[in-house]
This record gives C-alpha cells, structure tokens and sequence, in this order.
C-alpha cells in the first residue's frame, strides 16, 4: 500500500468515526450526559462573562433549570440534578423521559450567565478543572454567534464542537499500533476496535472536557509510541513533552500520563540507560512547564492538586461498610467504561463482565505473542493502572469521610484509549507466520471488524429506542416524531441523520475492505520473504 493511499485511508477513517460520534451527540437526549448541565453552565459563564470562580464558589444559573425542564431530564418541580429528580429513560419507570413533554422549539430561550441559584444543590463544581476546555468551546460559540441562539441549537453546537477535538483519536490510533511494526492495512484495520467500546461515543458525543481530554490524550499516546519504538530524537521530546503539557490543562486523570511519557524514553532499546533517563526526564519537564501550573497554583493555595468544587453534604457520616464500597466501586467502574447511557440505560452487568473478561484475555495473548516488546506493551496499560489506583484512593477518602461511593469512573480512562487499543492490536495483527495462511489472514480480518461494528450498532440503536421508544405497535421502534420534537428540527432532517451514519459505517467496513485486499494479496508474501525471527512486532 502507498503512503498516499495509506494517508487518505486514514483521513477517511477519521472522518467515519466522526461522523457516527456526531449521531451520537444528536441522539443522547439533551443535558443527559454525565455532569453535562455543569459543564454547559460553566462554557456559557466563561462566554458571557469572561470570569471563573474559584473552586466550590461556582453556581448554577436559572437558564441551566429552566433548559433542564423544557428538555425533559427534570421532573416537574426539582430544582437539582440529583438522580433521583432525572426522568429515565428505563420502560416502566414511574417518570419515563418518552412521556414528559418537552417545550417547543419556539419557546427554548438562549442559555445565560445573570441569575445563578445559590444553594448547597447548585454548585458548578467544574471550576475545580482547568478552564482550557470551557474557554476554548465559549470562544468557539461566541465566534459563531451562537449566544443568542435556543438553548437547543447550542447545546447542539457544542456538543459537535467537543466531537471535533476528539479527531486525534483515530489517526494517533492508526500511527501508534504503526509504530509497534503493524504493516499499514493491519494499522488501519485496527482502528475498528474503538467501536467495540459504546461509552467512547457517548462521552465524545458530550459537551465536556473529556473530549479534550480524550483528543490530548491520544496525541500523548502516539508520542509516547515513536519514543519507544522510533528514535526517541530530541524532535520526539518536544512533540511529545508539548501533548503532555496540553493534556494537563484538561482534568486532573490526565496527570499519570507523565509517568508513561517518561518511561517510554527509558524503554527505547536504541537509547540506552543515560539518554533514555535524560530525554524521558526533558519531555516529563516540559510538560509540567506547559501545562503544569493549575496544578501547582492548586497545590500552593489549597494544599491538593484538585479541590472539590462542590460541598460536602450537611448530614454526612463516615463510611464503614467496605464490601459496599468494594461491590459499588466495581459495578460503577465497569458500566462507566463500557456502557452507561444515562437514564437507567446500562449496559447489562453480564456483558460488563464477559467484556472485561475478554479485553483481559486479549491482553494476556498479546503479552504472550509479543515477548520481544513486553515492557513496552506494559507501558502503554501502565496509565489505565495508574488512574484505577489514584480513583480507588479518592474513593476511600471520600467513603471514609461521607459514606458516599462515588468518584469510580471508567471513562477516567479514555485518555489513554490509543494505548489500550493499540496493546489489543499487538495480540490481532502481529502474529508470526501463520500470517502466510490467506484463509485464516481473511477471517481474522473480517472478524475483527465486524464484531466491533456490530457493537457499535447494536448500542446505538439500544440508546435510540430507549429515549424515543415507539411502542403503541407492540414492537419496540425508534420515535423519529419524538426525536425530531426534542432536537427541535423537521422529521426529514432526522432521516439525513440516520442516513449520514449508516453512511460513515459502510465507509468504514469500504475502507477496510481495502485494507483487507492489501493484507491478503500482498503481505502473506511479504512475510514470508521475511527471516522468522522479524515475523512480529519490533
């Protein structure tokens, strides 16, 4: 394959995946992804106002509730976002967001910064994040004019607006597992397995600062990958201390990617001990030169790198029951890293473990298969270890102090995605010479993508027919009126969309397609001429 063939393959992956993000971010009801009233509030106070509060002195305005109840997500008359208050999106659950109705488009106000609601119930505690994320979409929809637009047509364009910073993802997953010695068909074809994870497009597909997380946190990926297996040149550490430094002014679980970036110098075989250490050590420095100082500005002035931004409830009493928070932690870990749509709309906790099951056997072949690359492999996992150890300890402080579980998120994770993926493709297209096998080069091919495909597509259409149900027929179908009603559009723009999705699935599966022509016609007989002891990885 060409490297211009392999570059617009690439782009057009990209642009798939984007395009089946933004079916996302307009199918997820509005404000019913994960702390998205806050996240909006804050992008529109920075927007209007320009200021931003200290952590735990941030409230939520009056058009942020008002919004809330016009789009269906609170019930009548709760004036918090507690999750009892939500409408679900659960069939017989006693609020049912499909039967609340929802305020015409015409009525749906612009979102403002004037009136905030001072109470223990309304704080915004995402002043206790870096404002980049906030003051780069309020720059955005300032620029496009869109203070004054609905509340809907804003949330909207914000919600693409976080889509878009997360366009790394697919190229740096496509470079990195390139790096790793994938041929180009077997790198494109590997970019597939994001689709296997449905959570990844419900929290792209948000107006929040993990998109930028996400985005920033692939691009420290690939760097990390060309220091440990490229030249690990001093171009790497810039490029790479640079992503590390944007990664963090995002959130706070992006602070352990410093730990990979330095040990990925310290792991390139072509560096040595001393230049490895030095060069590891100049990329971690220039990192916190960068993007360093809200930590240290946190740490100086309230002795922790990340405050709480809210208040610690009246009538909290410490925690003592451990095997609560243990079976908590885990049930919230896991249905937050593979599918928690909001609404009661979880994945089933059968698939969660059967999945993690899966994703732990991959894993434990690849490390198996790639002996040459093991500590390696390690480095790129050693980020999601790090963020569950960090989360498991503000668990317990929390637990400890109020008897609450929470902070136990596995979308914590998705910074580190490209990694994961990329160890998940050392076990997939990097096998020794079997390879030469057309038959079973083909079915792995065709299995690896359709499965997560089919995920993708099966998730979605669960998400789509649990918040707009149609089941006056006694078949369970997607409302496209109801749809239509909360996005504020004509039916016909409805059917656009579904169409432009279905569309980017079968770019993808043409694309791979290609892909799959390439790895069966040509590099059976490239890997053959190759000496056996260069037949994987490295």
């Amino acid at each position: 394959m060409s490297r211009r063939r392999f570059t617009a393959l690439t782009a057009a992956l990209t642009l798939c995946f984007l395009v089946w993000q933004a079916l996302w971010a307009l199918t997820t009801r509005p404000f019913g992804t994960p702390d998205e009233p806050m996240h909006v509030n804050s992008i529109i106070r920075v927007a209007s106002t320009g200021e931003w509060p200290e952590p735990g002195e941030a409230y939520l305005d009056k058009s942020i509730f008002r919004a809330s109840h016009q789009s269906g997500l609170l019930q009548a008359g709760w004036q918090d976002f507690g999750h009892s208050h939500k409408t679900s999106t659960r069939l017989g659950a006693p609020a049912l967001y499909a039967s609340v109705p929802v305020a015409p488009h015409r009525q749906r106000e612009p979102l403002g910064s004037t009136h905030p609601v001072v109470t223990d119930q309304s704080h915004d505690q995402m002043t206790q994040h870096p404002a980049l994320y906030y003051r780069l979409a309020g720059g955005a929809l300032a620029a496009a004019g869109g203070l004054d637009w609905p509340w809907d047509r804003q949330l909207q364009f914000l919600r693409l607006f976080s889509v878009l910073l997360t366009a790394p993802l697919v190229p740096c997953t496509i470079y990195t597992v390139r790096r790793m010695g994938a041929s180009r068909s077997g790198a494109l074809l590997s970019s597939t397995l994001l689709y296997a994870l449905p959570q990844v497009m419900f929290v792209t597909g948000a107006a929040s600062n993990d998109s930028l997380a996400i985005g920033a946190g692939a691009l420290v990926m690939a760097g990390v990958a060309s220091a440990m297996f490229g030249r690990g040149g001093w171009m790497t550490v810039c490029v790479t201390g640079a992503a590390l430094g944007l990664s963090l002014w995002t959130k706070g679980t992006t602070i352990p990617l410093g730990l990979v970036v330095g040990l990925a110098f310290l792991l390139n075989p072509k560096l040595g001990w001393r230049r490895g250490i030095t060069r590891g050590v100049s990329a971690g420095l220039l990192g916190l030169i960068l993007g360093g100082w809200p930590w240290i500005h946190n740490f100086l002035l309230y002795g922790r790198f990340q405050p709480s931004g809210g208040s610690r409830p009246a009538n909290a009493t410490p925690g003592t029951d451990v095997p609560h928070l243990v079976n908590g932690s885990a049930q919230r870990f896991l249905s937050t890293f593979w599918g928690d749509f909001g609404g009661d709309n979880v994945v089933s906790l059968a698939l969660q473990v059967v999945g993690t099951a899966v994703l732990v056997g991959i894993f434990v072949l690849a490390f198996t298969r790639q002996s040459g690359i093991r500590l390696r492999l390690a480095n790129f996992l050693c980020y999601p270890v790090a963020v569950l150890g960090v989360l498991m300890a503000g668990a317990w402080e929390t637990f400890r102090a109020t008897g609450a579980v929470t902070g136990m998120q596995g979308r914590y994770l998705y910074p580190g995605l490209v990694g994961i993926v990329a160890a998940l493709a050392a076990a997939w297209v990097g096998r020794p010479a079997v390879e030469t096998d057309r038959v079973v080069l083909l079915r792995r091919c065709c299995v690896g993508v359709a499965v997560p495909l089919l995920i993708a597509v099966h998730a979605w259409h669960r998400q789509a027919i649990n918040t707009y149900p149609l089941v006056e027929t006694g078949i369970v179908r997607i409302n496209q009126s109801r749809w239509a009603e909360v996005l504020g559009v004509g039916q016909g723009r409805i059917a656009v969309l579904l169409v432009a999705g279905f569309i980017a699935l079968i770019g993808v599966i043409a694309v791979c397609a290609v892909a799959t022509r390439y790895s069966v016609r040509i590099e059976a007989a490239q890997i053959e001429a190759r000496p056996h002891s260069e037949r994987v990885f490295g």
